[in-house]
């Protein structure tokens, strides 16, 4: 599996153009998750239009996709996650400490993880 180092080597070699993206993609080990931070800040761009114009908070579900850096990087652009269970929760809070955004809970279905959702957020009803 590729380290932060390999990684760093081929987005230096994009840049300087010594390598196009298919070769970059062909040089990772698989199984992997490589997201593209410009296309991501794009459609987060697209969510800011939409928002202003229609004067809505837009949420992420946590469940579709919980890769804690990318999470991180839309934290700062969205309202907040979507939770339904513990775990996402824990991941939402964790993430949100450092943008003051709050998870908001839906679908709860165990009685004892709301309770430690609830504290989570402060022990406000959620």
């Amino acid at each position: 599996m590729a380290d932060h180092n390999t990684f760093q080597a081929y987005e230096k070699a994009l840049v300087e153009g010594n390598v196009n993206s298919s070769d970059l993609l062909s040089g990772i080990n698989t199984p992997s998750f490589v997201y593209d931070e410009a296309i991501l800040n794009s459609l987060l761009n697209q969510v800011d239009s939409i928002r202003s114009q229609q004067d809505c908070r837009v949420l992420f579900s946590v469940k579709a996709f919980s890769h804690a850096d990318v999470l991180g990087t839309m934290a700062r652009r969205l309202d907040g996650f979507s939770v339904s269970s513990l775990y996402e929760a824990k991941l939402a809070k964790t993430i949100s400490f450092f943008c003051t955004k709050r998870p908001v809970l839906v679908n709860p279905t165990i009685i004892e993880e709301l309770k430690i959702i609830s504290k989570l957020n402060g022990g406000r009803n959620v």
